[in-house]
């Protein structure tokens, strides 16, 4: 098995981890919060998915046209992937906090994001060494 095959694993792994933190929270939310919490996100969806993906095709158009060397595109998308994932984390946390949801809720919130990111940082661990 290939070091990008393990990467992948790790990755697919730590996503649904955190996706099942991310529900098992949601199921403590009363009603109300849950629809709050539809309605905070909803609208972001479109313009997050067109920042990713601006991400995901400037690094291709880099690797497949050689504007840069390969190491420096690959260090540039992680940079902008961390990037995205703090800076969408971070406002996603001030929403929640100011719309007073629980603190329970907020800290699996944060734990589901950890593990997204540290899921994202072992990917490419093993994929570039």
């Amino acid at each position: 098995m290939d070091n990008f095959m393990i990467g992948t694993i790790v990755l697919l792994i730590s996503i649904f981890a955190a996706r099942a933190i991310s529900e098992r929270a949601v199921k403590q939310l009363d009603q109300e919060k849950k629809v709050l919490l539809i309605d905070l996100f909803s609208d972001g969806k479109i313009f997050r998915s067109i920042i990713l993906l601006l991400i995901l095709v400037l690094f291709f158009v880099a690797i497949k046209f050689n504007l840069v060397h390969y190491s420096i595109a690959y260090s540039l998308f992680t940079a902008l992937l961390f990037g995205y994932v703090f800076i969408s984390g971070y406002t996603s946390y001030k929403k929640l906090k100011s719309n007073e949801f629980p603190d329970s809720y907020i800290q699996s919130f944060i734990i589901a994001t950890t593990v997204r990111v540290v899921g994202i940082a072992i990917f490419f661990a093993i994929v570039w060494f």
